[in-house]
């Protein structure tokens, strides 16, 4: 179970890794769509795949906060997860900045860094717009994403 102190922890050396720069590629993907229990698995996945590059994303999450559900979206101290509870072992996508929240739902609408990967937690920090500018986007659709085996 993922309590709020253990959210807190794993996002405290992503908090700190901002910044952190590392070349990439000239095209960029960008998943867009509505995070959900069913399709989160694969965006963690596709997530945890691009480690060190840069990702786009245009998602919105429902808040679910709650420390006992199998599938949560909250804000902890400034840091939005979304969680994912199966067995004993939990995917946590963290994102110390780089995302709104209105009438109960999160959304993240920008191009971030996959830049930390410990017990679960993929960590995405916004990167400058000017870093991503000259780059070609690919959209895919998390149905789209949630379809494709990895």
């Amino acid at each position: 179970m993922l309590d709020r102190r253990a959210f807190l922890v794993l996002a405290a050396p992503l908090v700190l890794a901002k910044g952190v720069a590392i070349a990439d590629e000239a095209t960029l993907q960008q998943i867009v769509g509505e995070v959900t229990a069913a399709n989160f698995d694969a965006l963690w996945r596709f997530a945890e795949r691009s480690m060190n590059q840069i990702i786009g994303l245009k998602i919105s999450c429902r808040e679910h906060d709650s420390e006992t559900a199998s599938f949560a979206a909250m804000s902890i101290h400034g840091v939005f997860g979304i969680v994912s509870r199966e067995n004993k072992s939990q995917r946590v996508l963290g994102f110390p900045d780089g995302f709104s929240k209105s009438l109960g739902t999160f959304h993240a609408d920008g191009f971030y860094r996959v830049s930390l990967e410990e017990r679960g937690f993929v960590g995405l920090t916004p990167v400058p717009d000017a870093e991503v500018a000259a780059k070609q986007v690919k959209r895919i659709t998390l149905d789209e994403l949630a379809g494709q085996k990895s």
